[in-house]
């Protein structure tokens, strides 16, 4: 990676429930200095949000159980929301999927395969723009 910004100070909820995604998402974004947390379901990623206080939530969209953007619904609504951003990253890309992110409140939509460089720096202006 040729990103020179840290993301120090960046508390990063991942959620995927494919154990290597999210290892690989961490692995990078811990190299650069972001704290995560890892889950492997919504409800997973539930019960870390409100322990955790993440600023960024990066979840799959496809899930068993409950899917991404239904995950992001309930936590954008819930206590300690505030100021949290969230992100889908999916293999779906299509544009009605893309839009169906949106809708439910992701404000980014990445491609898998991530491209890490271009994530980390997304990341790195996130942290640049918070107090």
């Amino acid at each position: 990676m040729t990103i020179d910004s840290s993301l120090s100070g960046a508390r990063i909820l991942i959620v995927d429930d494919h154990e290597d995604s999210r290892d690989l998402l961490e692995l990078a974004l811990r190299r650069f200095g972001a704290t995560t947390v890892t889950a492997g379901s919504a409800e997973e990623a539930r019960e870390h949000f409100v322990a955790f206080r993440p600023m960024l939530v990066i979840s799959d969209i496809a899930m068993p159980d409950e899917d991404g953007c239904e995950l992001a619904r309930r936590l954008s609504a819930s206590p300690g929301a505030a100021g949290v951003t969230f992100w889908a990253a999916s293999a779906q890309c299509e544009a009605a999927e893309v839009e169906r992110a949106l809708a439910a409140g992701f404000s980014r939509h990445f491609a898998k395969p991530l491209d890490f460089d271009a994530l980390v720096g997304e990341v790195a202006a996130l942290v640049e723009k918070r107090p």
